[in-house]
Order: structure tokens, then C-alpha cells, then sequence
């Protein structure tokens, strides 16, 4: 009787760990691994033999308990990333446990916050609020470890931020930016809302007193941005609306490019930094802003340049350039002038039936 009882735990285990070996493939396929439908092949038995081990791992399955997470979808998730780590990947996609086990919002925040840091860091999040959740996780297991390497407390990169932020708050002000919040200034000219932020991060290694920080530029059109991503088939929500319609990073408008142009070292004065900073934006981010403050502008600049040009600026949603030609145009009523548009052939099929959908209402 017992040795028939475990064969039966062992049949059950083993539909069990087939059945989401299944998903897993599956889901590889839709985020375009085709080649991971092979049901002997290397990805699905690496994945099944990591859920296995997770499901014996007493404190894997301690964790899901005690956070009210299924445990079964806990330990897949675990396997999916050790998986990935191992065969690699090129895109984000498979990286996406969310999208592979229907984590809830409130799953994936505890795995976030509490799961083990070599998966945290490998996860992919599409919510800006949990995109940046996962980068504080790491900064702050890195702090940690910095301070036990020093033997003192250094300062933070979110510090820096909040000292900039302070000093270059009334200089922004005389130009007409406000602070959003930390590390971001905007104002409004016309129809078009103007950004300016900036994200110190710490260099890794040691003496820990380096950071990188890249100060951007961007603007935004709401209505562009909602056809752009009409036309592109997706749902302008709240992580869409993260994202701005064009983006330039200031110090590609300095003469040199040169990209650690902003590089701080906390041993030297914040204010000496912001004068730096705020010297070049009223240089050059200014007349930036000012190609492209009106409807008519951005027009004319998509009307020069057909793809992408280094000397302007980037498209946010790169990968569907010509939707946001087609958006501008929709935006700025030039809806004839957007039929002609589609013949230069800048858009697939399913997008152009789209626009003409959109320009036929």
C-alpha cells in the first residue's frame, strides 16, 4: 500500500511538473522562441528539473507560504529565470514571470522586494513602478554590501538626487520649469509639455564615491502618443503613458558628446555640479526645446527626416517610426496629407489599416 502511494505522489508529481513544463514552452513560443517547442529539448528539461528542485526546496516553499503566494506558480517563476540565466535570451520576454504564471500585481511586488536577489535582478517588469521597485532592490543590496566592504555609510545615489533636485529648483523656475517631483522639472509651451530629468546612479566598485548620472530631455504630445500607440495596435495605458513622444540626452547637444561629461564625485561640491549642469541646459536644451514646441514644428522636422536622425532627436516607441509620423500628422489635422503619407510604404499593412480606420472616423 505504500509503495503504491508513491508511485501515485510520483505519477501526480510528474503530470504536475509536464503540465507546467507545457505552459513554460508555451509561453517561450509567444514570446518568439519557436525553437523552445521541441518536447525533449534542452530548455524544457532544464526548466522542469529546476521546478522540481524548487518544489523540494523547503524554504522556496517556506517563502510562498508565508507571503500568501501560490507555491506551485512561485516555484515555476524561480525555475523560468534560473532557466533563462542558463540558455540566455535576446529580448525581454522571457524574462516576464507575470506574463508566465499570472503573477498578481501584489505577487510579483514580494518576489520584488523579498525573493532571491540573483532572480530579482533578472526579472522583467513591463510597470514602470516596478521597474524602478527591482533597480531600488539592487541598489539597496549594494548599499549594503558597500558599507560592510567600508566600514562607514556613503552617500546614497536617491541623496543626490534630492540635493540636485534643491539646488537647481529656483534656477529651473526662472526658465519656467517646475518640479514634478524628485529628479524631474517640466513646464508647458503651447500644447507641448517639456521634461527635464535626471537619475544618479553609484559606479560600481570601490572607493564608492563615483556616480553616473544623464541628465534628458524630452517632450510630449498626449494626443500624438495616444494615436501612435493606436496605430501600433496597443492600448495607450498607464505604463504608455510613462513615455514621451521624442527623448535627447543633453549631453549629446554639447560639442564632444562626451558621455560621462556629468560624471560626480562626492568628495566635490553638489553646487559646482548643478552650475555645470544648468550652464549647459540653458545653453543648449533651451533651443532643443524650441524645434519642437508646436504641431507645425514637429511636422516639418518628420517632413526632413523619414528615419531616424542623431542631430534630432528619438522617437520613444523606435520601432514603429513611421506611426509616429502618421500620429503628428492626425494630431495636427493633416489627414489628406497622412493618405499620401502611407504610400511611402513607412508602416506595415495592419498599421496602415489602422490610420485609414482612424482617418475614415
Amino acid at each position: 500500500r505504500a509503495k503504491r502511494a508513491q508511485r501515485e505522489k510520483k505519477k501526480k508529481d510528474d503530470d504536475n511538473k509536464t503540465a507546467f513544463g507545457n505552459t513554460f514552452i508555451e509561453k517561450m513560443k509567444e514570446v518568439g522562441y519557436a525553437d523552445c517547442s521541441d518536447p525533449s529539448g534542452y530548455p524544457r528539461m532544464l526548466f522542469e528539473s529546476y521546478f522540481a528542485d524548487n518544489l523540494k526546496n523547503a524554504e522556496h516553499v517556506a517563502f510562498a507560504k508565508e507571503n500568501g503566494i501560490d507555491v506551485e506558480k512561485y516555484c515555476a517563476a524561480l525555475a523560468q529565470l534560473q532557466t533563462i540565466k542558463r540558455i540566455g535570451a535576446c529580448n525581454d520576454g522571457p524574462y516576464d514571470i507575470k506574463l508566465f504564471w499570472g503573477l498578481t500585481d501584489n505577487e510579483f511586488d514580494i518576489f520584488i522586494d523579498k525573493g532571491p536577489l540573483e532572480l530579482v535582478r533578472r526579472a522583467f517588469a513591463t510597470d514602470m513602478d516596478q521597474k524602478w521597485r527591482i533597480i531600488d532592490r539592487i541598489d539597496r543590496e549594494y548599499e549594503k554590501e558597500l558599507e560592510k566592504q567600508l566600514g562607514r555609510k556613503t552617500v546614497t545615489p536617491k541623496e543626490l538626487d534630492k540635493e540636485l533636485t534643491l539646488l537647481l529648483a529656483d534656477k529651473m523656475n526662472s526658465l519656467g520649469f517646475t518640479k514634478k517631483r524628485t529628479g524631474v522639472f517640466s513646464r508647458k509651451v503651447n500644447d507641448c509639455e517639456q521634461y527635464f530629468a535626471f537619475c544618479f546612479t553609484r559606479d560600481r566598485g570601490l572607493p564608492g564615491t563615483h556616480y553616473s548620472i544623464f541628465p534628458t530631455l524630452s517632450f510630449r504630445y498626449p494626443k500624438v502618443d495616444e494615436l501612435h500607440c493606436l496605430f501600433m495596435g496597443k492600448e495607450y495605458d498607464k505604463r504608455e503613458k510613462e513615455f514621451n513622444t521624442g527623448v535627447k540626452g543633453l549631453y549629446t547637444l554639447v560639442p564632444g558628446r562626451d558621455p560621462i561629461r556629468y560624471r560626480y564625485c562626492s568628495d566635490n561640491p553638489m553646487s559646482d555640479h548643478a552650475e555645470l549642469i544648468f550652464k549647459d541646459f540653458s545653453k543648449y536644451a533651451l533651443p532643443f526645446y524650441d524645434k519642437y514646441d508646436s504641431l507645425d514644428k514637429l511636422e516639418a522636422y518628420f517632413d526632413q527626416n523619414r528615419s531616424h536622425n542623431r542631430d534630432g532627436f528619438d522617437v520613444v516607441r523606435h520601432n514603429a517610426y513611421g506611426c509616429c509620423i502618421a500620429a503628428v500628422l492626425c494630431a495636427n489635422s493633416k489627414l489628406e496629407k497622412c493618405r499620401h503619407f502611407l504610400e511611402e510604404g513607412l508602416v506595415t499593412d495592419e498599421q496602415s489599416a489602422r490610420i485609414l480606420e482612424y482617418i475614415g472616423t
